[in-house]
């Protein structure tokens, strides 16, 4: 029988409740500890607590994830995707990948070098396959310069440590030139080098897929890129180890989001072409040129591509772009080669 609370038991009526509040608690803390046992034991997806967030570094230029919302690849069971776009370019992305800003990055072939040479603790975890049209060397239309030889003593501009310096050192390399041999130039970020060329201030210069494509559609032409020299340049994607190993299900779901948009883009290029036209404020056809050159899909992480990017490596000790001889391969992964299927 239950005792009336009164003034003279209030000391009994506290007692019980505070029994009561703490049989309650041990209720909520046993209810909530099962929970936690049957979400470990029967792998309950992430998607039923909170989304894990992959932070990515793209690109307007050829990044990927840009785009996925366009096919609805931007959605995933329990893994948000947050997109940063980098006007600053590819050396602003290593920055922030090493400060531990990003997850991933989506860059060049030569980038992964910049940043082992700079400490960065990352893996290249997928790449596209060979690009070999999407990169040249171009000059402007009427310009006396028709080969690689020609380029000796001439004002050549490019970005540093990038896949257009690299572009640069191969041809140069494989006509028995170097960078001494030409005058290398370096422009301000954002430059039109259009009206570069056109105005003289320089005689040519490595760039890449859209503005490429733009260029050479008013005015200038070109006269070496990737498949004319035989190499297998390809965009690849980094993760920090530290996303690796704390986001593991998030990268892999991320690699098998960008063999899955490679090939809807490499089917729907027209569809791509107008969003990336909106962007760049360019005419859709001049985009679409681009788009047919992209790559169709991805390529497994393989020794050739090591072999590859050792190659540059190599070739920018040589020319002291970096300050130390690298060896590659320990910056590889193959454990995202399954999720690299659409």
């Amino acid at each position: 029988m239950s005792v009336p609370c009164t003034p003279s038991t209030v000391a009994a009526c506290d007692d019980k409740s505070s029994k009561i509040k703490e049989s309650l608690e041990m209720i909520r803390f046993r209810s909530l500890f099962l929970t936690m046992i049957a979400v470990v034991t029967l792998g309950l997806p992430a998607s039923a607590a909170d989304p894990v967030t992959l932070r990515i570094a793209t690109s307007d230029i050829y990044g990927v994830a840009n785009t996925f919302s366009l096919n609805g690849d931007d959605k995933v069971d329990g893994v948000t995707f947050e997109n940063f776009r980098f006007t600053g370019g590819v050396p602003a992305m290593l920055a922030a990948l090493k400060a531990g800003q990003i997850d991933v990055a989506e860059v060049g072939a030569a980038s992964p070098i910049i940043a082992q040479a700079a400490g960065t603790d990352f893996k290249v975890i997928a790449a596209t396959q060979p690009w070999p049209k999407g990169e040249a060397i171009i000059v402007a239309d009427g310009s006396p310069i028709k080969t690689v030889e020609d380029l000796r003593g001439k004002k050549v501009a490019y970005p540093r440590a990038t896949n257009a310096q690299w572009l640069v050192i191969h041809a140069l390399q494989a006509h028995g030139l170097t960078l001494k041999d030409i005058d290398s130039t370096f422009l301000p970020p954002g430059t039109n080098l259009l009206t570069a060329l056109k105005a003289g201030v320089i005689d040519a210069t490595a760039y890449i897929d859209i503005p490429l494509a733009s260029y050479e559609a008013q005015g200038t032409h070109r006269i070496v890129d990737h498949g004319d020299l035989g190499y297998p340049i390809a965009v690849q994607f980094i993760a920090s180890d530290e996303a690796i190993r704390t986001k593991k299900a998030a990268v892999a779901a991320y690699v098998h989001q960008l063999a899955k948009h490679l090939a809807w883009a490499h089917a729907n290029p027209e569809i791509r072409a107008e969003a990336l036209g909106k962007v760049w404020h360019l005419d859709t056809s001049v985009v679409l040129t681009a788009e047919k050159r992209r790559p169709a899909g991805l390529q497994p992480i393989s020794d050739t591509l090591v072999k590859s990017n050792q190659e540059i490596a190599d070739a920018f000790f040589a020319e002291g772009v970096i300050p130390k001889k690298l060896i590659v391969d320990n910056t590889f992964t193959t454990e995202f080669n399954e999720d690299a299927k659409p």
